[in-house]
């Protein structure tokens, strides 16, 4: 049976039912993603295809028809096929349709408005069709596109125009450079050309599209002409991807669109399974378009022509619907309509606002055939809503649908046109939350089996259909008693859905859904809540009183949160606990003890920042962990503010959010104003209200007086569940007005303290000149573009006549809407503007410099007309999403830009919107320009927040205006500021000041001076000083307002002061202000933060663990006053006591003195010989302090230098050390001088530094010296050796000095030197003056700054790096042999050679993660080093991702002028894609290296090689990195050279280093921030020059065996040098060592040679600085580094790699070389030094500090500026890495245990459960691949988290791999990246390897990637570690093999028999014995003491640790 019904209350116009019977290849549904039908012209009869059911139809009334047909097993065979049905129902229907606006329908506050009107003529239409003639169109596509061209062709009519243009490799235009009219001759030819067409090469979309678009543009297409209008369309068919010089799907979309600027649409056809449909979806929504998908069968022909009807008579254009009242704007779907065509409908929802109001206005605007034209009419609700739409054929929520249905299908088209990964996850959590409630079954969701109660049923995974739609076993249909119901998220297939955006292949495979956990009921309880407010000429002081209690019967966490208004300050804070209470001061944060407290409290109370529920309020927050049952809390804050004056009105607003029904709520508000009341209103707005609720009633005035007031709201808990069932969720807001006179004037002297309110009336407003500067980049796409423009119109529509207006609109570049001059607000300007304003679209970047520049000079030249008597406000309006991305784009030029051309002749206003706009630099733009900023949120709506910006500033009446008052009465210097600018109709100005203490007057006489329109305006006041009006003495007053309101008034100018300064010093000295003020009367600022007095001790909390209660968190909305946060960046105060630390084993290793330790020497001395420098840094220190504190060496060395040497001496005790194994010494127990935050280390800072730290204990007046020495052979560059030596002392420093000696036996020929501070912003201190040469081969310099000197450079002393660089002579021959002690070296550089022409393919990922920055610098490095190809070079350039991309594919390209201008084009137009596609990047480059040798002449040699530069690993195609390298070895064969560039920190470096070096190449690492344009200019300078090639050294006889190292290398290029080492044989008896060098030219092979004196040394040798065993130590180093790279090139050989290592650690070992193979021991000269027992004073060893601190060196000692990581200092509550090693911490006991866990692989374990906070986390155990699994290592492998966030809710699921992390099943992100992302109460940071999560109920922990080099793969796998940070969110009832310990209480007893290393641990009534022994923690990259249990931990965990098992990965039992 198939039943339907038809109920239209418009009207049925016809109605036809009918089945078709055609073959399912071309039967309707093949069409029905594309959303049309071929159908025949009537169904009224049957044919062969089509059954007519039109029998089966009754029409009941002209508004109803039903459909029943239930044919017989009889009739069923009668259907063509003998098969029974086989075919499609097809009922079609057409309505009633009238010239008006449309008809309206809906249900209670939703209505459905359909808008078709008929009567109208069809516009002229001109057409470029744009066809896919490409090779993959060959035969059947190509014959259907000609079959329906030729269809189309005949319906084109007359007064059309149109064009063909066939595309392939090229673009052919039928009728060329015109556009032909709909003749029937043209036509004819025509049909004529497409019956020619043929198939051809590929599918250069790129240039079809840009060529239509032209075609269209030069042929006056596009143009608007009012009185001939017509519309303009690019049909474009394609059967597949773009390919050709452009084959960036996203670089055409932006072409695209600057091309086409949304004047014509773009229909895309996407023809066959092949197309990528998703690109031809956005590239169609872009511009006003639609996208089809054809499908390639028999009913092709049919699809397109269909496709063509759609559009092929447009009746209107520019359709505008506008809802005059009574509407919720926010609720209303897309208002704005490119086209109307004949046959469509234009359909749009929404919301009331008042469902009882029977009218609505509507109002139409478009264009049709006879020009612009506008209909209102005010539709009547009441009549058509209850039209036919009752009855059981109709659902109840027939409109509700209905809108959900049209907002999900907005939803889904701006998903794919969102490029921002933030606004997709907003979007999808949209689509989800629609869906979900009104069960639709959209590509996000799935099906799920329901039965009769309700409940969900698993289904067999084994009869599940594909997506996650479940099937029954029964057929897929539910068993009786069971439903269909939808649920999700889950995802289809990926690639299964037709549909673009959200879904198909966006989204990734299904998840199966878990079962929902019931969560425990908290028993916290809210029960009384008291807000008092006391408003006081307008200062407003406002008290919350919470009182909680726990009422359960557990400890549970206590959490009090209140948001207050942007702009107040909050001025008493407390809190009381079992009648004890906690009382606020405010701290000053740059005190060094209490920057540390407050920073260490902020991120614990991370919840603070994330419970924000409205980003444009502040907020305070306060956790009381483990709150007992029945002890009540009571919390109480106060905060202050001056409540301004907008548009008449004061605002006060007190938030209600409790988030439950309370028991006892009250408000009552005090209004106090001397002046007189006037207006007074008080109203609830409710967050989700339309329409706030009048509570009026309960205003009273005392007396009837009319100065004061008293509101006193107390709803009852049936009251509060009226308004909402979880509370009142809002804002209490009472505004009012005060009583103005003519003059304007207000004063009010009290207690020494005077203010004057200003607000006169009677002013004529004043004319104004104002410029709209509007944004409209690609982020404003959507409702933001839409609700500016709504905006914009009703500004416009308030214009005076006497105003004049412009409006300019900004992307990447600046368009005008009248060019040149502002215009008089005239009615036709006015529309003219407002028809401007709805044809915006959105576009590319944000050119916000040239848009400010382009308003001041359309404001300049308007102020040329105005008279200099008339007085005119001339202002700007600014509105922006975003930061600046085009043009100028740094923030500091941008402000003095717009100051220099504003001048203060104009205001600038500006609005910023969204989290992503740069509201500092609108704070600054603003306030620098006599205006103000406004943020709004994406919670905000932008059109109401645009008008009420626009109309406080809209009404000017006067200029100029001075407050003067009479001298000697005021105290100057306390004066706020007098002097305004402008002053508009509706606000105030306010002037506070202090009494003069040596005033004797009694009055005060004053005077206001101002100019208006018409001329000068003087008002005078005179002020009572001895008199307070009696009503601001009363209780129900603000006590001493006056004073406050000078207080608040004087911060505000110190606020505003501070964001336009530039000077640091001033700025240091308004902080220094603000906190005095702040400090002085308790108001809490970003500067100012709370601390809380215990009265229990006398002291403050400082929030460590041992506090009772945690330190508050203030959230700040971003305004002036949040930016007074960034001086806490400046030097830090002096701390009068100790900073707060940890206790010794948490602490880490502390890298920076205490204050008070102070550098009084540095020496640096440095030997430079042969090339090999041998530097000595000796450092000393005193602790001029009163206390003891910590000494902290710190100094940057080269990466590949060796330290050799580090000594330590402490009054005279002198440490020293020595280099030893490092295994050996594993071992050993701390040493005396690392106990807690004392160590040492070498830590990585950048690609080309490491950092030595030493921190020891260091007591008050001691003195410790550090003396550190270090060796490196170095390099020669560029045709420069480099040595350099950093100086960071960080103060001034009575002793400093730098000295450097040269030796060079073969002679220096130039040397220089120079200091790099930085200070002075990349321009180096010359310092080349102070050489002293006395010979050619021995130079010195001495660098010893004064203390003058080294404070010209920074208050801080020197910053930076020494810097020396030289060369030695160079002649034509094999260069210099040094012997000496059996040992030489050679250095070869010869001179006179010519350069080697070159072939050079560029090699460059273009993968997503080179998004952004990476891809922009390596784009501006390419073009400098296009730039210095010379013209007999030859190039390419090999842009990869999934696909490699050619400059040209099928030759290398001379470096001509030419062809390098087209190389900047092809590179400026890369666009990052997915995947990377390594292995055939390199092939394909090496096969165009190998294509261009075979043309290249026999005779003439050509150096040839690969730069290739990746930033991750391959992921496309060949992935296997062992594979890769013998493809790339084999192809390359030896005969060029590669160069690798690994960029970022996830790139697989030892790789690239391998690919590098088994080539004839190098590789280098990049930092990710770096500047990379500047290295990969430097290296390709390195390597641009070759001289030499296939260069061998042979040598004489006498060389010891396996002594010599390198003597063959591929090339020799200019300004490099090659190195050779060796030994002779001790027996050696000839006296010369001679040596030959074999190379090659471009014309010959050459030879060199030269010889060294075996018997004598050079002179230059023999002096006594230089040691004897140099050149052992240089041969020694060489082999080293010979050596690791061998072993990086034989990775893949562990066995071999293995022996190398210990070779390395031989070497190192015998010449005390301390490296990461080894272990520098600091000896304790007073410990004991016995092997069984020895004590030692520090190990240092090679590694990374935890990674906050890692960060924070780079930032400021690495080469590139770093950016802090996410990711701030971890705490150690309990981790799980490694082998899987534990270590847990007992914070109840203060003990640390470890133990390991052996489980089989494959074991699933619980590492936390709290089944109360609906939290668990389990880590998978996998195992090293070994077979047998006795011996096996296991490790943690997946690590999955579950957290119910809401007990009605699904959980929030993250899955760590050691490959990605997923998010909820389709959110992947790889490791290596940078972002956060925030959902519900979560939070994840992503930051290279470490992933941090941290929820609501304030629990933290971290996931840490562990990645193992390939060549160790077979030993260890990727792994995991967990580590848990903060517990204190985790319940009583916490579990899991970690989460048990946050609770639990231990006892420690030590053994009698085993003292000292054995103890006894009492856990409840276990006894376990437990091993003193130590953890390394990787998180913290340092070791743990702690007691070590065995056996699995058993008797330290609860029961056995099977007991901790899991059933799955994602199991909760």
């Amino acid at each position: 049976m198939i039943a339907a019904s038809v109920v239209e209350p418009q009207g049925i116009e016809r109605v036809e039912a009918a089945m078709d019977t055609r073959t399912t290849s071309s039967s309707i549904i093949a069409a029905a993603f594309a959303g049309y039908v071929s159908l025949p012209p009537s169904l009224a009869r049957s044919t062969n295809e089509f059954t007519s059911l039109n029998n089966e139809l009754s029409r009941i009334g002209r508004t109803s028809a039903r459909f029943n047909y239930q044919p017989s097993t009889i009739a069923q065979d009668r259907y063509p096929g003998n098969r029974g049905i086989y075919g499609d129902f097809i009922l079609r229907y057409d309505v009633v349709h009238s010239y008006d606006v449309g008809y309206v329908q809906g249900t209670d506050d939703v209505f459905v408005h359909y808008f078709s009107p008929s009567g109208y003529r069809p516009i002229k239409k001109n057409v470029a069709f744009v066809i896919d003639v490409s090779g993959s169109m060959y035969g059947l596509k190509l014959a259907q596109t000609k079959e329906a061209l030729m269809t189309i062709l005949d319906e084109v009519r007359v007064q059309d125009t149109f064009n063909i243009l066939p595309f392939s490799d090229s673009v052919a235009q039928w009728a060329p450079g015109r556009m032909v009219r709909g003749t029937r001759r043209e036509v004819r030819d025509a049909k004529q050309f497409v019956a020619g067409l043929q198939s051809l090469k590929a599918t250069n979309i790129n240039s079809a599209l840009l060529e239509g678009l032209d075609l269209l543009e030069q042929t006056g297409s596009m143009e608007f002409e009012e009185d001939d209008p017509s519309i303009c369309i690019l049909f474009l068919l394609t059967d597949g991807k773009p390919t050709g010089e452009v084959s960036s799907v996203r670089q055409i979309e932006a072409n695209c669109k600057r091309k086409n600027r949304g004047r014509c649409s773009i229909v895309t056809l996407g023809f066959g399974a092949d197309v990528d449909f998703n690109f031809l979806a956005r590239l169609a929504l872009q511009n006003k378009g639609v996208a089809r998908k054809i499908y390639a069968d028999a009913s092709a022909a049919g699809q397109l022509t269909g496709v063509y009807d759609e559009v092929a008579t447009p009746l209107l254009y520019d359709i505008s619907v506008d809802y005059l009242s009574n509407v919720d704007p926010a609720s209303v779907s897309s208002t704005s309509f490119p086209n109307y065509f004949n046959g469509s409908e234009i359909s749009i929802t929404g919301r009331l606002i008042d469902p009882t109001d029977t009218i609505l206005p509507i109002r139409i605007t478009a264009y049709g055939s006879d020009g612009q034209f506008v209909i209102e009419e005010d539709v009547d609700l009441g009549r058509q809503f209850t039209r036919p739409l009752r009855g059981e054929d109709v659902p109840d929520d027939f409109a509700e649908r209905t809108w959900a249905f049209l907002t999900l299908s907005e939803l889904f088209k701006r998903f794919a046109l969102a490029g921002d990964a933030d606004e997709r996850r907003v979007l999808i959590d949209r689509s989800l939350e629609l869906s979900q409630k009104y069960n639709l079954l959209t590509p996000l969701m799935s099906l799920s089996l329901l039965d009769s109660q309700g409940g969900r049923v698993t289904l067999d995974p084994q009869t599940a259909d594909r997506g996650g739609r479940g099937g029954a076993s029964s057929g897929g249909q539910p068993p009786p008693g069971y439903g269909w119901d939808i649920a999700g998220p889950t995802f289809g297939t990926r690639g299964d859905s037709d549909t673009y955006g959200i879904g198909g292949a966006e989204c990734t495979e299904a998840q199966v859904e878990r079962p929902i956990v019931e969560l425990e009921e908290s028993f916290i309880d809210l029960y009384r809540m008291f807000i008092t407010s006391k408003i006081s000429e307008r200062y407003a002081q406002t008290e919350v009183e919470a009182h909680m209690i726990n009422r359960g019967t557990q400890p549970e966490d206590m959490e009090f949160s209140y948001q207050i208004p942007n702009g107040a300050f909050i001025s008493d804070f407390s809190v009381r606990i079992d009648g004890v209470e906690y009382k606020g001061v405010v701290q000053d944060r740059r005190d060094a003890r209490w920057n540390t407290v407050f920073a260490r409290s902020e991120s614990g109370n991370t919840i603070g920042l994330q419970t924000r529920r409205d980003p444009s309020k502040n907020m305070i927050y306060l956790r009381i962990p483990d709150s007992e049952p029945g002890i009540p809390a009571i919390f109480t804050v106060v905060y202050d503010e001056l409540l301004q004056r907008r548009q008449n009105m004061y605002r006060h607003a007190v938030n209600i959010w409790p988030g439950e029904i309370v028991e006892d709520l009250v408000i009552d508000m005090y209004v106090t104003e001397p002046q007189g009341i006037d207006e007074l209103q008080l109203q609830y707005e409710g967050r989700n209200a339309i329409s706030p609720t009048s509570i009026d009633s309960v205003i009273t005035r005392p007396g009837n007086s009319r100065t004061r007031s008293r509101v006193t709201y107390s709803p009852t808990e049936d009251e509060q569940r009226e308004i909402n069932d979880n509370g009142l969720s809002g804002d209490v807001v009472l505004t009012y007005d005060v009583e103005h006179d003519r003059a304007g004037s207000h004063t009010q002297a009290q207690d020494g303290y005077f203010v004057h309110f200003f607000s006169p009336t009677n002013i004529r407003q004043a004319p104004k000149h104002v410029v709209f500067v509007m944004d409209v980049s690609a982020s404003m796409y959507g409702i933001k573009l839409r609700q500016v423009k709504d905006s914009l119109k009703i500004i416009l529509d308030d214009l005076a006549p006497n105003d004049r207006f412009n409006i300019i609109t900004f992307s990447d570049n600046i368009e005008y809407w009248k060019p040149n001059r502002l215009v008089p607000a005239t009615m036709n300007n006015i529309r003219a503007a407002k028809a401007f304003v709805e044809s915006l679209t959105d576009l590319d970047e944000t050119n916000l410099n040239d848009a400010i520049l382009a308003g001041d000079r359309l404001l300049d030249m308007e102020a040329r007309f105005v008279p200099e008597s008339d007085k005119v406000l001339s202002l700007m309006i600014l509105l922006t999403d975003g930061k600046p991305s085009q043009g100028v784009t740094d923030k500091n030029l941008i402000l003095q830009n717009a100051r220099e051309a504003i001048a203060g002749e104009h205001s600038l206003f500006a609005l910023g919107y969204g989290q992503d706009v740069d509201f500092d630099l609108l704070i600054q733009l603003a306030l620098q320009n006599n205006g103000f900023a406004r943020k709004i949120y994406e919670t905000g709506a932008v059109n109401r927040e645009l008008r009420d910006l626009y109309f406080e500033v809209s009404r000017p009446l006067l200029f100029d205006v001075i407050t003067g008052y009479e001298d000697g009465v005021l105290d100057e210097n306390s004066l706020t500021q007098h002097r305004f600018p402008i002053y508009f109709s509706g606000s105030e100005l306010v002037i506070a000041s202090k009494v003069s203490p040596t005033n004797t007057d009694i009055t005060l006489g004053g005077t206001v001076e101002a100019r208006t329109s018409t001329g000068e305006l003087r008002r005078t006041t005179t002020t009572d000083l001895t008199s307070t009006h009696r009503d601001l003495l009363r209780e129900s007053a603000v006590p001493s307002v006056v004073e406050k309101i000078w207080a608040v008034k004087t911060l505000e100018a110190l606020i505003n002061e501070y964001s336009i300064t530039q000077d640091d010093d001033r700025k240091r000295a308004i902080a220094d202000a603000v906190v005095e003020i702040a400090q002085a009367y308790n108001l809490e600022t970003p500067l100012t933060p709370l601390a809380l007095y215990d009265p229990t001790t006398g002291s403050l909390l400082t929030g460590s663990n041992r506090d009772p209660i945690p330190l508050p968190t203030v959230s700040h909305a971003e305004s002036s006053l949040s930016r007074v946060g960034d001086a806490t960046r400046y030097e830090p105060l002096p701390s009068t006591r100790p900073i707060p630390v940890t206790s010794p084993q948490d602490a880490p290793l502390v890298v920076d003195s205490t204050a008070g330790v102070a550098i009084d020497r540095f020496h640096a001395i440095s030997l430079l010989a042969l090339r090999y420098a041998s530097t000595r840094i000796e450092q000393d220190m005193v602790n001029l302090g009163s206390r003891g504190g910590q000494a902290v060496f710190k100094q940057k060395i080269p990466a590949n230098a060796f330290i050799t040497g580090i000594s330590i001496t402490v009054d005279g005790k002198a440490y020293d050390g020595q280099v030893e194994d490092l295994f050996d010494t594993e071992t050993l127990d701390l040493g005396t001088l690392e106990r807690g935050i004392s160590g040492g280390i070498i830590t990585p800072i950048d690609h080309e530094s490491k950092m030595v730290i030493l921190s020891i204990p260091l007591k008050s007046n001691q003195r410790a010296e550090f003396t550190l020495n270090y060796e490196m052979l170095i390099p020669r560059r560029r045709g420069m050796y480099t040595h350099k030596i950093s100086m960071f002392p960080e103060q001034i420093v009575d002793d400093i000095l730098v000295d450097s000696v040269i030796v060079e036996p073969q002679g220096l020929a130039t040397a220089n030197a120079f200091l790099n501070d930085k200070s002075l912003d990349g321009s180096p201190l010359e310092l080349s003056y102070l050489f002293d040469k006395p010979t050619d081969n021995r130079w010195q310099i001495q660098y010893r700054p004064s203390t003058r000197r080294q404070l010209a450079l920074s208050n801080r002393g020197i910053a930076g790096d020494f810097v020396l660089q030289y060369d030695t002579v160079h002649n034509h021959d094999a260069g210099s042999i040094q012997i000496n002690d059996n040992y030489f070296i050679q250095h070869f550089a010869p001179s006179g050679l010519s350069v080697l022409r070159k072939n050079v393919v560029f090699v460059i990922d273009i993968s997503d993660s080179m998004a952004g920055a990476k891809l922009q610098q390596v784009k501006d490095a390419l073009r400098t080093i296009l730039d210095d190809m010379r013209p007999t070079d030859k190039f390419n350039i090999l842009p990869f991702h999934s696909q490699v991309e050619f400059l040209d594919r099928y030759k290398m390209v001379e470096a001509t002028r030419a062809n390098i201008i087209t190389a900047k084009q092809f590179v400026d137009d890369l666009v990052e894609q997915e995947a990377t596609n390594l292995n055939k990047a390199i092939i394909d480059g090496v096969n165009q290296l190998r294509q261009e040798e075979e043309r290249t002449r026999v005779e003439e040699k050509v150096v040839s090689m690969l730069i290739v530069l990746t930033d991750g690993e391959p992921t496309y195609g060949e992935k296997d990195e062992a594979q890769i390298e013998r493809n790339v070895r084999e192809v390359i064969d030896g005969d060029y050279s590669l160069f690798a560039l690994g960029f970022g920190e996830d790139v697989d470096f030892p790789f690239l280093t391998r690919l590098a070096l088994q080539n004839h190449g190098v590789a280098r690492k990049i930092p990710a921030t770096a500047d990379a344009s500047l290295l990969l200019e430097g290296f390709y300078e390195e390597v641009a020059s070759p001289l030499l090639y296939d260069i061998e050294f042979r040598y004489s006889d006498g060389i010891e065996p396996q002594s010599l190292s390198e003597i063959s290398f591929a090339n020799y290029f200019n300004g490099s040098d090659l190195v050779v080492v060796g030994k002779l044989l001790p027996s050696l008896r000839q006296s010369l060592l001679e040596s030959t060098v074999y190379s090659k030219t471009a014309t010959e092979n050459i030879r060199l040679s030269s010889s060294g004196n075996i018997r004598a040394a050079p002179v230059e040798l023999l002096s006594p600085d230089i040691p004897d065993d140099l050149l052992a130590r240089i041969w020694a180093y060489h082999m080293i580094q010979g050596l690791l790279q061998t072993k990086e090139q034989r990775e893949d050989n562990p066995v071999y790699s293995s022996l190398l290592d210990q070779d390395v650690i031989d070497f190192s070992l015998e010449n005390q070389f301390f490296n990461p193979y080894t272990a520098y021991i600091v000896n304790d000269p007073m410990a004991d030094q016995s092997a069984s027992n020895r004590q030692i004073a520090m190990r240092i060893t090679e590694g990374e500090l935890p990674l906050y601190t890692q960060e924070a060196l780079r930032q400021k000692y690495g080469t590139g500026a770093q950016s802090l990581s996410f990711i701030e200092l971890p705490s150690v509550e309990g981790a799980i890495d490694g082998d899987p090693h534990f270590l847990v911490y007992l914070p109840k006991s203060n003990l640390h245990v470890c133990f390991d866990m052996k489980t089989p692989e494959g074991s699933v374990l619980s590492l936390l459960q709290d089944p109360k906070r609906g939290l668990y986390v389990n880590g998978k155990v996998i195992g090293d691949g070994r077979p047998h699994p006795d011996s096996a290592r296991t490790f943690i492998g997946e690590v999955a988290m579950l957290w119910w966030f809401s007990p009605r809710k699904p959980p929030l699921e993250i899955h760590f791999t050691p490959l990605n992390v997923t998010v909820m099943g389709q959110h992947v992100v790889h490791w290596g990246r940078q972002l956060r992302m925030k959902h519900k109460g979560l939070k994840l940071q992503i930051d290279g390897k470490y992933a941090r999560v941290t929820l609501q109920h304030n629990v933290t922990f971290t996931v840490m990637r562990h990645k193992t080099p390939p060549k160790n793969r077979n030993k260890k796998p990727d792994y995991l570690g967990f580590f848990l940070e903060h517990t204190k969110g985790l319940s009583d009832g916490a579990h899991g093999l970690i989460g048990q310990f946050k609770t639990m209480k231990a006892t420690l007893r030590p053994r009698e028999s085993e003292p000292g290393r054995t103890a006894d641990l009492l856990i409840k009534d276990r006894l376990v014995k437990v091993v003193e022994g130590s953890r390394h923690h990787t998180l913290q990259s340092r070791r743990h003491f702690c007691w070590m249990a065995d056996n699995n931990g058993a008797g330290v965990i609860e029961g056995s640790y099977r007991q901790y098992l899991m059933s799955s990965l994602f199991g909760t039992d």
